[in-house]
């Protein structure tokens, strides 16, 4: 019992230390490099997972008791990542601080992953990237455009590729295989779907987070499995959130899914899916 303790006791000495020997940067934001399980020392990478359509950020590093400044990157398209190109060498770097004005519905997330300090831009609604959290954990939002899916259903029919049908701009998370946190599986943009993972989706778990980008977050969307891929197909609607919705609204909604399916432009397995979720069985 005593070791254990004092096995405790080290750890928090290294941790308050950790915390107290943070250098200021004023201005800006400090990351700590000492506090990830693998260390940095190749490139510094911007992703933009968001609606954000500009940016401009500075990064320093503090080395020999200063801040110096190694750079910036000005511009990062949806989907894409940049690297940020500088002469400096980040080994033995044990800080890294970086400015950048964001807008308030925006922040970044950031993890050393083989050896690269990346920084990730995603919208301030969304809770699972980065995050380990249980599938049955996720809280759907429409509103900030979160919907989530479990495909166990459909997995017996699909096997290779994920497709999308009328989508507006979106991520779609999955469960890293290499992290255990939700990861952006693929962006989507022009209504086509950008894949990081290229393994058979069937290999993944089957539970999947969407965050709809685009100003209109309301959307039906149904998952189903055609030709060995799946697809999620999406529907603008008035979309209510479940707890705010009256009878009246529900009994609308089913109404307006109705026509969608007696005009031909969903099929079964869309309609019954879409009801389902409207009633919220």
């Amino acid at each position: 019992m005593k070791k254990m303790l004092l096995v405790f006791a080290s750890i928090l000495f290294i941790v308050v230390k950790s915390f107290a020997n943070t250098p200021e940067f004023e201005n800006g934001t400090v990351i700590s490099l000492n506090t990830y399980p693998e260390k940095f020392k190749d490139n510094i990478i911007l992703t933009n997972y968001s609606s954000l359509a500009e940016i401009d950020i500075e990064f320093s590093i503090f080395k020999d008791s200063k801040w110096f400044s190694v750079g910036k990157i000005t511009g990062c398209p949806f989907g894409n990542e940049v690297k940020l190109l500088t002469k400096d060498k980040f080994k033995n770097i044990a800080f890294v601080g970086y400015k950048v004005n964001l807008p308030n519905d925006k922040k970044i997330v950031t993890d050393i992953r083989h050896h690269d300090l990346r920084l990730y831009i995603i919208e301030s609604t969304n809770n699972y990237f980065g995050n380990a959290k249980d599938f049955s954990s996720v809280i759907e939002s429409p509103s900030n455009g979160i919907y989530k899916f479990d495909t166990t259903e459909q997995r017996r029919d699909y096997e290779d590729d994920l497709r999308v049908q009328n989508a507006p701009k979106s991520i779609i998370m999955f469960k890293s295989p290499d992290y255990g946190t939700w990861d952006v599986y693929a962006t989507v943009s022009g209504n086509k779907v950008n894949n990081y993972y290229h393994d058979d989706i069937d290999d993944y778990s089957p539970y999947w987070i969407i965050q709809v980008l685009d100003e209109h977050k309301y959307y039906t969307i149904s998952a189903f499995a055609k030709s060995d891929n799946l697809n999620f197909t999406f529907q603008k609607t008035d979309y209510v959130e479940e707890n705010n919705m009256s009878d009246n609204d529900i009994e609308s909604q089913l109404m307006k899914l109705k026509k969608l399916y007696d005009k031909g432009m969903i099929d079964e397995k869309e309609y019954k899916a879409s009801r389902l979720k409207i009633l919220g069985l």
